[in-house]
């Protein structure tokens, strides 16, 4: 009698598992937040950004700043012209404060 509880307490527990992931996945958001510059953006490093990129949100921060992802692709023959290095730690980000560029433009 105690095996067949513990057999059905094994098998609740794997469909309940089951079950909660499927639940997480069904209630995630398909639709991601799009954020398009209105102006030319500069950083303190000199990185320019044009008036019209798209970027994704990465997270909203309670110190009163939005994280945006910007995906950069590059050609194979291009990967020569970087140096890659290694962090041991999982996420890890480099951020970049942009401000309005006085040379640009606005968006119509």
């Amino acid at each position: 009698m105690n095996v067949l509880i513990y057999i059905i307490g094994i098998l609740l527990s794997y469909f309940i598992g089951v079950a909660s992931v499927i639940g997480y996945q069904y209630l995630q958001s398909n639709s991601t937040e799009i954020w398009k510059s209105k102006s030319t953006l500069v950083s303190d490093n000199g990185i320019i950004i044009p008036s019209g990129t798209e970027f994704t949100v990465n997270g909203y921060y309670s110190e009163g700043f939005v994280a945006l992802n910007l995906s950069i692709n590059i050609e194979g023959s291009e990967l020569t012209k970087f140096q890659k290095n290694t962090r041991m730690k999982r996420n890890y980000r480099v951020p970049y404060f942009v401000y309005e560029n006085e040379d640009s433009t606005t968006m119509d």
